[in-house]
């Protein structure tokens, strides 16, 4: 068969150019990074809660 004439596809690459492994683990960054965003959100929420709330307790007085 005419080389010009034989399927292309070194490594399996898309339209986009992609190969399946780098689409995979573009697939788990994206999950990564998702899951790292929502962390970042709750932990400033904490925070700010955090703050709010030894604002609201006097300086001077202690539980213990």
């Amino acid at each position: 068969m005419p080389k010009s004439h034989r399927p292309y596809a070194p490594e399996f690459r898309r339209h986009d150019g992609a190969t399946s492994a780098e689409r995979e683990e573009l697939t788990r960054l994206r999950r990564e990074n998702r899951r790292l965003r929502q962390e970042r959100d709750i932990l400033a929420k904490a925070a700010a809660w955090f703050a709010r709330e030894s604002a609201v307790i006097p300086s001077g007085s202690s539980n213990s």
